[in-house]
């Protein structure tokens, strides 16, 4: 997906102003992003790909006892402002993606995908994600675009930060350098 610069700053002054997101400041508590995230008006999807969208990336980057996952880091919600500042194309794409997706759970269980259980979700996500590093099918290209952008959207947030031990900005005042026995010189 290419970004024009203009629009990278659009994107990235909205992911600023939205609790959680971005670059802005830290939040220390993912309650007020998990509030954001319930409250949250999509507005290049609908709400019905939106709520696919945030299900999928959930499953992805799921919650464990150290890290929120997607759906409190606001995944969806920031995936959704750089579909509404990216290039139409894209945002097509994801929503015949999302429309598959939908597509394969009703072909398979009779229902929507966010209708579904864990499990079955779990397994076409495993379908969809079996040609991850050559993309076949369009669901499998699909896979490959939501997860990426996923993994941006979750490591560019408070919590993805936090996952990673990320204790912010702080001046140091000397550098010890790599103490791994074969880096010694």
């Amino acid at each position: 997906m290419a970004i024009e610069r203009r629009n990278l700053f659009k994107i990235l002054g909205a992911s600023v102003a939205i609790p959680g997101v971005g670059l802005g400041q830290p939040q220390h508590k993912h309650t007020s992003t998990a509030r954001a995230s319930a409250t949250y008006q999509p507005r290049a999807l609908t709400p019905p790909e939106y709520r696919v969208v945030d299900k999928l990336t959930d499953l992805i980057l799921p919650a464990d006892e150290k890290s929120p996952g997607a759906h409190d880091a606001g995944v969806a919600r920031y995936i959704d402002i750089v579909l509404l500042y990216g290039d139409k194309t894209t945002l097509s794409a994801w929503q015949n993606g999302v429309k598959q997706l939908d597509a394969a759970a009703a072909a398979a269980h009779g229902r929507l995908f966010v209708e579904i259980t864990l499990e079955q979700q779990t397994d076409i996500m495993r379908l969809m994600a079996a040609n991850e590093a050559n993309p076949i099918t369009e669901m499998e290209t699909f896979f490959a675009a939501v997860k990426r952008l996923a993994i941006e959207a979750y490591y560019l947030s408070s919590a993805g930060k936090q996952s990673l031990g990320y204790k912010g900005d702080k001046a140091i005042s000397r550098f010890p350098g790599c103490t791994h026995q074969d880096h010694q010189v």
